[in-house]
């Protein structure tokens, strides 16, 4: 993944959810996010120059990175540039540790977290209610 600016990400925060985020990570919140000066969006692109997924990033000083959010062209296997980009993210900042927050149960980058042995460490249950 490579340092792009907001704009270049806004576009796939609605088209490119696998899942239905949650509240934290709708795309009006994380688009509110990536204007704040400690967030890194990043995109991924195929060998022909064509985006393939994102990550939007929360940088602190205790060499932690927050994945803010994570997003996959449905039109690429999610596993595909999912690993790719926690891989290259992974080598890009190895002394860096990784925390994903409100990741969908349901979704597939779950297959890729698991694979690349992240752990749950905190379980959220999300309720809603129609008034």
């Amino acid at each position: 993944p490579y340092p792009v600016s907001p704009k270049k990400v806004k576009p796939y925060l609605t088209s490119w959810q696998q899942v239905n985020p949650t509240w934290l990570r709708q795309p009006e919140t994380t688009s509110y996010y990536i204007s704040w000066d400690n967030v890194q969006p990043m995109l991924l692109w195929d060998r022909n120059g064509l985006p393939t997924g994102y990550l939007v990033l929360v940088f602190d000083k205790e060499k932690n990175i927050n994945i803010l959010d994570i997003g996959a062209n449905p039109d690429v296997p999610v596993i595909d540039p999912g690993r790719h980009m926690l891989q290259a993210l992974y080598l890009l900042y190895q002394e860096h540790t990784f925390t994903l927050f409100h990741e969908p149960v349901e979704s597939p980058f779950n297959l890729v977290f698991v694979a690349l042995r992240y752990h749950v460490f905190h379980r959220y249950l999300e309720m809603e209610k129609v008034l």
